[in-house]
């Protein structure tokens, strides 16, 4: 295996681990605010969370991206730009945000809780300060060391928000614990990066960090608000009480599936970038690769958390949340067609080409969003239906002009996804029989995960057994590293 695909390999596995302790440590908490705040609550916190999204896009002006992209090394001049850049925009977000809460809270139909949304701004400033370290251990691959700072925040998160939850805070132990989290992380970031801000602009420096992190921002902000503006919808249209409940589907899907594109994303930049600089073969080989991984993960998993959708929502969160079985399942198999898009996504910003991928975006987010706000008076199950069906089309059409730009085609791209196909047709063909067959409960539950198993091993030996093989060589191999 080439020393680069094991150098990804293992900043996967690490980023992995840290990713999924944090990721669990906010479910552990979710799981006991889900038995004592009522829907309306969750629903703040989600409108809370919403808004935190879109203004965190603008955090560093994508300087850590071009940071990464450039592959430096060491504490350079336009390291000490970025901080600045960063630090500055951060302090600018977090004012905006204070003195914007009360329509913020408005706009939501919660107008008593625009303290929660000033307590919550301050989350901007403080992810800020460590934001340019954290870019540096990403650009340099330092997934290990990157690994204690979100283990930080994980046990701090964790530690503040339970027992505070425990002792009847609602919806307040959440935001403390989400603050908590960035002072820890942030200290840690500040130990494993250490150097001294000089507060300088280098307007060489800031030019061409801007050229290319301005584009990649804008990319991600039409990402972020197109992932987002179901929730804006929902709390618009709807209220908090709906958007408590389509939070709560998102829950399963974004813990099992979302979190793990998210992690191959923070890797996918630097490895592309690498094998950009390899052989003419290779950045095709890297993302056929890429695509075979992600869907043999995200196409079975979508469908099995569609098929425990029904038992999971009243078994883990209790049976006020029943109106989210609906949602969660179509919001499961959206997400296991979003591995498509992860697969491809960073190819653009990889080839230089972040503008083509913002136009691309641009297009998806605008119809997307005017279907949300369109359609979200008929309820959460459309919504719902809406992000599967847009989200499906245009991950397909984002891996067309990716395959442009590589040089492969969707013929090589099918049988890249064929091992992912083949195990999520065992798992729906030995599992969605039992829906039909047990009531819902613990019982069922249990049954329908115990089926799926056998329909994962079944397909994975008609149709997957190289992929999973090379996947086995693979790990081991970055564990022997």
């Amino acid at each position: 295996m080439p020393s680069g695909d094991r150098t990804a390999l293992h900043s996967f596995l690490w980023s992995g681990l840290s990713f999924g302790v944090t990721k669990l440590a906010v479910f552990a908490s979710t799981l006991v605010l889900a038995r004592i705040l009522v829907p309306d609550d969750f629903g703040v916190v989600a409108a809370a969370m919403t808004v935190i999204a879109l203004f965190e896009i603008g955090l560093d002006l994508g300087v850590g991206s071009a940071l990464i992209h450039d592959q430096e090394r060491g504490i350079t001049s336009r390291v000490q730009t970025a901080f600045t850049l960063n630090l500055g925009i951060a302090a600018l977000l977090t004012a905006v945000f204070v003195l914007c809460a009360p329509a913020v809270a408005a706009y939501f139909r919660v107008p008593e809780s625009a303290d929660v949304f000033r307590a919550v701004a301050f989350y901007l400033l403080l992810r800020g300060a460590g934001q340019v370290q954290d870019a540096v251990l990403r650009r340099d691959l330092q997934f290990r060391r990157r690994t204690l700072a979100e283990l930080a925040r994980a046990v701090t998160r964790f530690g503040v928000s339970i027992p505070l939850a425990l002792l009847d805070h609602g919806v307040w132990a959440l935001v403390w614990g989400l603050l908590a989290a960035e002072v820890a992380g942030t200290i840690v970031n500040w130990v494993l990066v250490p150097f001294l801000p000089r507060f300088t602009v280098d307007r060489t420096a800031v030019r061409t960090l801007l050229s290319f992190g301005l584009a990649v921002v804008a990319v991600q902000a039409v990402s972020v608000v197109s992932s987002n503006a179901d929730y804006l919808a929902v709390g618009r249209v709807l209220g908090p009480e709906d958007l408590g409940q389509y939070t709560m589907a998102y829950r399963l899907p974004e813990l099992l599936i979302d979190n793990v594109y998210w992690i191959f994303s923070s890797i996918a930049l630097p490895w592309y970038s690498r094998a950009r600089d390899r052989a003419a073969g290779t950045f095709k080989d890297t993302m056929l690769r890429a695509l075979t991984l992600l869907t043999l993960f995200g196409f079975p998993m979508g469908a099995a958390l569609a098929l425990v959708a029904r038992d999971a929502i009243p078994v883990l969160f209790s049976e006020q949340w029943l109106p989210a079985v609906g949602p969660m399942a179509l919001l499961a198999l959206a997400a296991g067609v979003n591995a498509i898009g992860f697969a491809s996504g960073d190819i653009f910003p990889a080839l230089g080409q972040p503008g083509l991928l913002l136009r691309l975006d641009l297009v998806f987010a605008a119809t997307e969003i005017a279907a949300f706000f369109l359609l979200a008076r008929h309820g959460i199950l459309v919504v719902a239906a809406v992000h599967l069906v847009s989200g499906a089309l245009y991950m397909l059409l984002r891996l067309v002009v990716a395959n442009r730009l590589v040089g492969t085609g969707m013929r090589e791209c099918g049988r890249a996804m064929v091992p992912g196909v083949a195990v999520t047709v065992g798992i729906t063909a030995c599992a969605l029989p039992l829906l039909f067959l047990l009531q819902p409960g613990v019982g069922s539950l249990l049954a329908v995960i115990g089926a799926g198993v056998v329909g994962a091993a079944l397909g994975a030996a008609l149709g997957a057994r190289d992929a999973i093989t090379d996947v086995v060589r693979t790990v081991a191999a970055a564990r022997g590293r």
